[in-house]
């Protein structure tokens, strides 16, 4: 009897226990290794966060002939911070980016307070400047869309940093897109490529 693989009660955050999507992995790890961002969209339970988890591993960067000493990888969870102001998520999406780049020996400063925009974009320049291309993982990103908040300024910023660095991002939702742009924000998504997480093959 073949093993079943699917005893996860959530998501996969150990290589060994994920199961093939090789196919969908390749393509994803291309554009951001390219600095091109992709909008990655399918139903509850698909096992997107999971695909997440996986592509942001360094033996799994490896594997993909992506060098993980030049690409930082790093997931962030946008679920429950619907009610945030911006300067407070940008400071959590930079205290993410330090700690995941300490673990990968590198040096980001983790601010202390929240922080504005000049702030958030200097902070991880020795990255760039060490030539470490920057990939941000936005987990449950439609909660982005519902904060009233956040609004386009969130945005447009994440997209003016495309213009000055090596950054990319891979947006994770329910929903397409364009389910935001009727909100203005779609200035930020014209940089994105589409791309549908569906069932096993």
């Amino acid at each position: 009897m073949i093993e079943n693989p699917f005893f996860h009660r959530g998501p996969i955050r150990d290589p060994t226990y994920f199961y093939d999507r090789k196919r969908e992995v390749r393509r994803i790890l291309e554009a951001p290794s390219r600095g091109q961002s992709i909008s990655l969209t399918g139903p509850r339970k698909i096992g997107k966060t999971s695909l997440l988890f996986h592509i942001s591993q360094p033996e799994v960067l490896q594997q993909y002939g992506i060098d993980p000493a030049r690409h930082l990888f790093v997931c962030f969870n946008c679920d429950g911070l619907g009610s945030l102001k911006l300067e407070e998520f940008r400071t959590l999406i930079l205290k993410e980016v330090a700690g995941q780049a300490a673990q990968r020996g590198y040096q980001v400063a983790g601010p202390e307070h929240p922080i504005s925009f000049g702030e958030f974009g200097g902070a991880p320049r020795g990255l760039f400047d060490r030539k470490v291309k920057l990939a941000l993982l936005l987990d449950e990103f439609e909660v982005l869309g519902r904060n009233q908040i956040l609004g386009t300024e969130l945005l447009s910023g994440l997209r003016a940093l495309t213009t000055k660095f090596d950054i990319a991002y891979l947006t994770v939702s329910q929903r397409q897109l364009a389910a935001f742009t009727a909100k203005g924000y779609s200035s930020f998504f014209n940089i994105f490529v589409l791309f549908e997480a569906g069932p096993f093959r």
